[in-house]
């Protein structure tokens, strides 16, 4: 999910390291229709906000759960998506991702690691649709207090790495980011990424409220 893919401004928000210990997990979470999120998208660079969104879910079932993305503010468009139990993307919009896009692997704990792939197609340059071979390598480093608009949270920090390549056309991209995943509110509180494409972009989204359902 692209929202999901977004983060830190170096020097603009406040991390805390913590002392770890052995029983510091975060297991898998559960989420009930109703369940809702308001995110705050930043430019990285300039530090201006580019978005503001609402994320909610929709739907709940055995296999995973769905969710509706409502755009309050910027240029972005409303999303619809489907996750696995674990929070891992197999659609967004239109897009369908095969097997899943490997955001987690529960539980989290200090010092894990894990990685995957996945195949995934969109429209490209002269009205084609083109398939992309994507990968993703992800650790966590170990659990921070971070601030964020809806306030202070003890969340894990994950660091990934994930490249995109088509094979035919040659077209791809690397990004590197970091997520703090925070259990209290069973979501990212904060994500930042970076394109090392060579256009420079990057983005910072951070959580401003989050309402569980009754």
């Amino acid at each position: 999910m692209r929202y999901l893919l977004i983060g830190l401004v170096v020097g603009l928000f406040a991390v805390t390291p913590r002392p770890l210990q052995a029983q510091d997990t975060a297991e898998l979470p559960t989420f009930k229709v109703g369940d809702n999120w308001t995110y705050q998208r930043t430019n990285k660079f300039n530090r201006t906000r580019t978005g503001k969104f609402v994320v909610t879910v929709t739907s709940v079932s055995g296999s995973g759960f769905a969710t509706s993305t409502k755009v309050i503010e910027g240029a972005a468009k409303d999303e619809v998506g489907e996750y696995t139990t674990e929070m891992n993307a197999l659609k967004d919009n239109d897009r369908k991702f095969t097997p899943y896009v490997p955001y987690f692997s529960f539980p989290l704990a200090p010092g894990k690691a894990w990685e995957g792939s996945w195949k995934y197609s969109v429209w490209g340059k002269k009205n084609k649709m083109e398939t992309f071979n994507a990968t993703m390598k992800s650790r966590v480093e170990g659990w921070e207090i971070v601030t964020t608009p809806a306030g202070e949270f003890n969340a894990l920090k994950i660091v990934f790495e994930a490249t995109h390549a088509n094979p035919h056309s040659g077209r791809g991209k690397e990004t590197k980011g970091t997520r703090w995943y925070c259990p209290e509110v069973r979501r990212i509180v904060r994500n930042e990424v970076s394109d090392e494409g060579g256009n420079g972009k990057g983005e910072v989204t951070e959580l401003v409220s989050f309402s569980p359902a009754n």
